[in-house]
């Protein structure tokens, strides 16, 4: 378990996810920073609970030339790195009308839509990565989790993943400049972890 989570989050996360209703599947975005530890939360939640389902939004990754990629502002990036509208339409809405989940989940070696991925509507689902309760979608969810993480920490992470540095900086910018403009804590989300 990711170190910087307090006992008491890790407790009140299991009492809010034990407190769902059991009529349809409870829907809840982890977001937050790149190696902040959301990954991590996840398998917690896991394996903690019955019938849990992650979904990652690595696999709403935009499929684009990566020249068009590479040239993204970090308010572009924001924008456009992931495919927020499908996972609106393949994921999320269908899940909102009480409908089992059915897509195709990025190729990140090929850069296109790859295996088919199917999720049934029940239990739990969590919505795992940055971007998932950005404000087009936080009306799909019954809970947006919070993960926070100290920026040192995370960049020492990145650089043990051995991304190029390049990349991970346009990527990082634009992490900040969503999660400043548009930060879940400011729209009730539970935050764990610290800056």
């Amino acid at each position: 378990m990711h170190m910087s989570y307090a006992d008491r989050d890790l407790a009140a996360i299991k009492l809010l996810l034990s407190n769902r209703k059991v009529d349809r599947a409870m829907r809840v975005a982890i977001d937050g920073h790149s190696a902040a530890g959301k990954s991590t939360l996840a398998s917690y939640i896991q394996a903690s609970f019955q019938a849990v389902t992650i979904i990652p939004t690595d696999g709403f990754y935009r499929v684009m030339p990566q020249h068009e990629r590479e040239l993204l502002s970090a308010a572009d990036g924001y924008r456009k790195y992931y495919d927020w509208e499908r996972l609106r339409d393949q994921v999320l809405q269908p899940l909102s009308e009480g409908k089992d989940v059915l897509y195709r989940k990025y190729n990140w070696s090929r850069n296109e839509l790859g295996d088919v991925v199917q999720a049934r509507n029940a239990g739990i689902i969590l919505v795992d990565g940055c971007y998932s309760a950005r404000p087009e979608l936080r009306g799909y969810f019954d809970q947006v989790i919070l993960v926070k993480a100290p920026h040192d920490r995370r960049m020492a992470t990145q650089r043990a993943r051995g991304d190029a540095w390049e990349w991970v900086e346009r990527w990082d910018a634009a992490e900040r400049l969503y999660l400043e403009v548009h930060d879940p804590a400011n729209a009730g989300a539970i935050v764990i972890g610290s800056n």
